[in-house]
Parts: structure tokens; sequence; C-alpha cells
């Protein structure tokens, strides 16, 4: 099989990959959910990067923080502590 497809839509490629058209490499927040569905299988995982991307909130130091920031910045830091997408997968209700 011979063939190549290029895009520049990262979302275009998520679908070809979906339809099992190719690899790619893929954020994690799209990953793993497919993953755990079964959609998509992880390759190469022992080349994976495991580091983390720091962010920042920055703000002048001179002037006073305004509290709806302040509260906007505590619900990130509490939000993103576990991210949703590497939170165990809802279990469905047994009714």
């Amino acid at each position: 099989m011979h063939g190549h497809l290029h895009a520049s839509s990262g979302t275009a490629l998520y679908k070809f990959c979906l339809a099992g058209i190719g690899i790619m490499r893929l954020a994690e927040y799209l990953a793993i959910p497919s993953i755990q569905k079964g959609e998509l299988v992880p390759l190469l995982t022992e080349f994976q990067a495991i580091e983390e991307t720091p962010v920042y909130a920055v703000f002048h130091r001179e002037q006073k923080l305004v509290p709806r920031i302040r509260a906007f910045v505590d619900h990130l830091v509490s939000a993103f502590e576990v991210p949703p997408w590497r939170q165990p997968p809802d279990l469905p209700n047994d009714r």
C-alpha cells in the first residue's frame, strides 16, 4: 500500500485516524478518551515525552489582584490538578 496524506488541520488528521487512515501524534486530551473507548491504539509508547508543560498566570505586582481573577486562577489550579482527560471514565449506572 502506498500513499501520502497531508492536512493542516489537527481535527482532520484526528478524524482520519479514527477512520483507520494513518497514524499521528495526538494531544493527550483527544487521545485518552478515544483510547479508552477502543477507537485508537497507542503506538511507540516507549518514546512518549512525559514532561509536564507549566502554565503561569502573570499579572503586574504593583496592582492589587481583582477577586474575580484570583477566583478564576484558583479554579484553574483546582480543575487541572488532575486534568479531566486523565480522570477515569464515568461508569454507567446499574439501574
